[in-house]
């Protein structure tokens, strides 16, 4: 996957400190401020319907900083809102809540 991130590494003008990269079934991985790169794997689930699945990844990114989260465990809190909507039918069937996350996240400690 580092490979792939270098491209982008140096094509980025866009004086964002910090962007992720979806990879679906893969997990993602988050360039920090710094230019260095994390990756984290997905989380374990049965899929009922991905739709809706990266945006709540999306969410998770942007709430999980909000709240404070940095680094490895906001890509972590990120990856578990996408999972989370994945057991709902259609983007809006199963919307992760942070209880919901934290539960997960105990069940299935990465």
């Amino acid at each position: 996957m580092r490979h792939r991130l270098r491209p982008i590494r140096k094509r980025d003008h866009s004086g964002f400190a910090l962007f992720d990269i979806k990879q679906g079934s893969r997990g993602a991985s988050l360039r920090q401020p710094d230019g260095s790169v994390i990756s984290a794997g997905p989380y374990a689930v049965t899929p009922v319907d991905t739709t809706g699945a990266g945006d709540c990844f999306n969410a998770g990114i942007i709430y999980g900083y909000l709240l404070g989260r940095r680094g490895e465990e906001l890509l972590r809190f990120a990856n578990v809102c996408g999972a989370l909507s994945t057991f709902g039918i259609g983007g809006t069937g199963s919307l992760p809540t942070v209880e919901a996350v934290l539960r997960l996240q105990a069940g299935q400690a990465r």
